[in-house]
């Protein structure tokens, strides 16, 4: 199991329209492949000298094929839809994670 996460960097008072944008937009766009799969959105409590608010939306994927297949089929037109929305006001980053079980 593959937990893909995106951290986000929203400028001051964006992120109500962010959250919305996230919740009704990208990720009904993002599951709709049937790649992705239990989406989470998380605000990130800690933050040093960061104006706005931090959120990472994580979702699972089966394997790194599937999160490629993912990301060259949608991940890339949402990354142009986000951009087209919110220009530089919201920036992210991507961490691919390997789930350990414990």
């Amino acid at each position: 199991m593959v937990i893909f996460n995106t951290t986000f960097q929203i400028s001051e008072g964006l992120q109500e329209p962010f959250i919305e944008w996230i919740k009704n937009e990208y990720i009904p766009l993002a599951i709709h492949s049937q790649m992705l799969f239990a989406p989470l959105l998380s605000r990130v409590l800690v933050q040093e000298d960061i104006e706005g608010d931090c959120y990472a939306l994580q979702f699972h994927v089966n394997n790194l094929e599937n999160l490629n297949k993912w990301y060259e089929d949608y991940g890339k037109g949402l990354n142009e839809k986000l951009i087209e929305k919110f220009a530089s006001k919201v920036v992210g980053f991507s961490t691919v994670l390997e789930r350990i079980e414990i």
